[in-house]
């Protein structure tokens, strides 16, 4: 398990894994809370990583009430977001599953099992992340398979600039956003 804290402006994550075109990737997340600096506080992952021009990102939008797919390729007027509003009594602070299964340049969407999206999407073979940005989160039974085997994924905090308008607006927070797996508490009850 992995709880994540990033609140504030950038983007915090763990990437890893092969490169690889066909694969699936899941794992529980809940998120904890959203902070206040961020257009949209989120918290997900990247179903795909090359580089910050190349990617497929799906993300919990707790704050606007969206899952969020949001994708790149070959650079900014690329750009694709959908905004897709969960059945009405959906909790966007409860636990859920995510998952992408990647075929090549298809690319499918799962919460909670259910298939939300089907996306068509050329990047080359890349990776995968666990991101937040203004949000903290839990993370829990983070999977990916390739080719029917199970991954020992690798992970790594990479740092990442974003640019609005050509311009360095700011960096990942990886300092301040700390990756860790919650230690087990001792609690004694009296009878």
């Amino acid at each position: 398990m992995f709880v994540q804290n990033a609140v504030g402006y950038g983007r915090t994550g763990l990437y890893g894994g092969k490169q690889s075109e066909n694969y699936k990737f899941s794992f529980d997340i809940r998120v904890l809370r959203n902070g206040l600096n961020e257009t949209f506080p989120r918290a997900g992952g990247f179903a795909a990583y090359i580089d910050d021009d190349n990617f497929a990102a799906f993300y919990v939008d707790a704050y606007y009430s969206n899952i969020v797919i949001y994708e790149r390729s070959g650079g900014k007027p690329s750009d694709r977001t959908t905004n897709i509003k969960m059945p009405d009594g959906f909790d966007y602070y409860a636990d859920h599953n995510l998952k992408a299964v990647r075929r090549g340049r298809t690319f499918e969407y799962y919460v909670d099992g259910k298939l939300i999206a089907s996306r068509t999407l050329s990047i080359g073979a890349s990776q995968v992340a666990l991101i937040t940005e203004d949000a903290q989160a839990r993370f829990a039974n983070v999977v990916r398979t390739v080719g029917g085997e199970r991954e020992n994924i690798a992970w790594k905090a990479y740092d990442t600039k974003v640019d609005i308008n050509g311009k360095t607006v700011y960096g990942t927070k990886v300092t301040q956003g700390v990756w860790k797996r919650p230690k087990t508490k001792l609690v004694f009850i009296a009878y």
